[in-house]
């Protein structure tokens, strides 16, 4: 549980087709309004896959230059 020194309330208007989705939401996963709210921030806020992987996405080659443009590494490519 959350300390209450650490946690503000705000308010948002949403309208009534949105509130029904929340409390549907909400009890069919057992949570109170704000935490499925609270829930679905932290999901929007976390970081994609994409954004996790980036960093390491094309750091490191084969060694091997010009593969791509070789013909002898080409030869019976697709056959």
């Amino acid at each position: 549980m959350r300390k209450t020194a650490d946690v503000k309330m705000s308010s948002i208007r949403v309208p009534a087709r949105t509130r029904a989705r929340i409390a549907r939401l909400a009890k069919e996963r057992g949570v109170t309004h704000a935490e499925l709210v609270r829930q679905a921030i932290e999901q929007l806020a976390s970081p994609t896959l994409w954004e996790r992987i980036a960093p390491l996405v094309g750091k490191s080659g084969s060694g091997r230059g010009g593969l791509s443009s070789s013909r002898a590494h080409l030869e019976g490519f697709g056959k």
